[in-house]
């Protein structure tokens, strides 16, 4: 019974417009402010950016051709006067011998709605280049209680196709910094796209990894462009323990994040919080097999 309870407190899931479109935010993602699109390395790579799939992040064990990655995610957010939460599971895999990966993820998000999607990545023959496809399907409450949260400002649904790329730069020393691109919305569902957003990862020192985002270049929302930037560190003498801080752009202003995790065997918790409306803070329990 306790392992049930443990499954019913870690498998949950956040989506926060705050930054351009709904958003599959683990507790990781928004400690970083949200900056993604070129890290996207683990269970989530499948919706921050689907070309990711091709380069995870997850051990392969030995004799087995695929890595998998599980998260599950809780989150709620408070705009002063009521607060609402969300539940869900991410996962994404990938078999680095042939260079591809598969993801997918569902999410109930209280009084707004519910998301669920699927992705695929692969790499394009032997340059360090991949590309990735997700289909994102957003349903949403008649009357969302934030409706800031959704700059489309309807009910309904909309099933997004996003296109995503993601260019790694070897180095002559330490892990490669990696380039992403992704256009969201391809189909124009939402009369808001295509959106492109570009990301980068910058592993500066094996302890130490930057990241930024600029979403919605084109400033298809009306409140565009939004530049995240956010930072994860892991102390030499705490391999194990990762501390993280970024800013997220909001469209009105820039708010602060902050969060950290720890590993051990193969599973981790992750916590991150967001000084966003009155406080947005998300709860990730991840596994990797």
């Amino acid at each position: 019974m306790k392992y049930v309870w443990l499954f019913v407190l870690c498998v949950c899931l956040t989506v926060s417009s705050v930054w351009a479109q709904s958003t599959i935010s683990s507790a990781r993602s928004l400690g970083m402010g949200g900056a993604v699109i070129g890290v996207a390395d683990d269970g989530a790579a499948w919706y921050q950016n689907p070309a990711g799939l091709a380069a995870l992040q997850v051990p392969v064990a030995e004799g087995k051709l695929w890595g998998m990655d599980v998260l599950g995610i809780y989150a709620n957010v408070d705009d002063g006067s009521s607060s609402s939460d969300s539940f869900g599971l991410l996962g994404s895999g990938w078999n680095p011998t042939k260079r591809m990966g598969l993801g997918a993820g569902f999410g109930d998000i209280e009084n707004e709605g519910t998301i669920f999607g699927a992705g695929f990545g692969m790499g394009l023959g032997k340059r360090d280049l991949s590309v990735g496809l997700s289909i994102v399907n957003i349903d949403y409450d008649d009357e969302p209680m934030i409706p800031a949260q959704y700059p489309y400002g309807r009910s309904g649904s909309d099933t997004l196709l996003n296109l995503g790329f993601l260019y790694q730069v070897k180095r002559v020393e330490g892990a490669p910094v990696r380039l992403g691109l992704v256009l969201s919305d391809i189909t124009d569902e939402t009369n808001n796209g295509p959106m492109i957003d570009l990301g980068v990862a910058w592993p500066t020192t094996p302890n130490l990894l930057l990241a930024a985002d600029i979403r919605d270049l084109t400033d298809k929302t009306g409140d565009g462009p939004y530049f995240s930037v956010g930072a994860e560190y892991t102390p030499m003498k705490y391999p194990k323990v990762a501390l993280r801080a970024g800013l997220i752009d909001t469209g009105s202003g820039s708010d602060w994040t902050f969060g950290g995790g720890y590993r051990f065997d193969r599973w981790r918790l992750d916590f991150g919080y967001g000084d966003i409306e009155d406080g947005l803070w998300s709860l990730t329990a991840g596994t990797s097999f």
